[in-house]
């Protein structure tokens, strides 16, 4: 969110651990931080070029400014962790098992309204996060499929390769296409996650369907293009 005086901030800096070091830092400004490291390390010429502008956290000087209500609570609502038990292996994958669908609809639905009020239309997070949800509980409208040639093409995909058939996409898939073209075109392409969301979307679904095998093709493009987004920043050993 921004302050008053127009500065990169934060809702919370997430900082773990238990002592009184640990807590102080809690809730300031990410620049803030850049300055501590600094100060604890003035001989490391890394964290030296390591600033609000380089850095991952503030997206290359195009930090989502969450400058209204809407988006406020697009972003509380976008960080609700649905995996309350992640203690509890489900089959033969492992994976987690997600113990709260209750949770899951509530984010999915208080999204949904932001989406159709317009709040959500320039924060790709929010549109990724609302993708998920209609990816593991699906609403009527995330089953329906959504003519996605416009996204496509931003993507670079050749039209004339393209037929109506393979234009059409379902609506969580739409909304992750819709937060790399946001991403492209309000934040100057400097969003690693729209990028990885999508991948992580066609690769599960290449791995657990054999005839969507080909899938996985695409989830390794949109890795390649995380992976391209990510080597523009510059990294200190703690962001490891």
């Amino acid at each position: 969110c921004n302050n008053s005086n127009n500065d990169y901030a934060t809702c919370e800096v997430a900082i773990p651990g238990n002592t009184k070091a640990s807590q102080s830092k809690r809730g300031r400004e990410i620049s803030e931080t850049f300055i501590d490291l600094q100060k604890q390390s003035p001989r490391q010429q890394s964290r030296k070029n390591i600033t609000a502008e380089t850095s991952w956290l503030y997206m290359k000087d195009n930090a989502v400014l969450c400058d209204n209500a809407g988006m406020a609570i697009a972003a509380l609502v976008g960080n609700m962790n649905c995996d309350i038990d992640k203690q509890k292996p489900v089959g033969e994958s492992g994976k987690p098992q997600v113990v709260s669908g209750a949770l899951y609809k509530m984010k999915r639905d208080m999204l949904l309204v932001l989406f159709d009020a317009g709040c959500i239309d320039n924060f790709p997070f929010a549109l990724m996060e609302l993708g998920e949800c209609e990816e593991h509980l699906s609403s009527a409208r995330g089953l329906e499929w959504v003519d996605a040639s416009e996204m496509l093409r931003n993507e670079g995909k050749d039209d004339a390769t393209t037929t109506a058939d393979e234009a059409m996409v379902l609506q969580n898939e739409y909304l992750f296409l819709l937060a790399i073209s946001i991403s492209k075109k309000n934040y100057k392409d400097a969003q690693t996650y729209p990028y990885l969301y999508a991948a992580h979307y066609h690769r599960d679904a290449g791995r657990e369907d054999q005839s969507q095998e080909y899938r996985l093709v695409e989830s390794m493009r949109l890795y390649a293009e995380a992976s391209r987004v990510a080597s523009q920043y510059r990294y200190d050993a703690k962001d490891c």
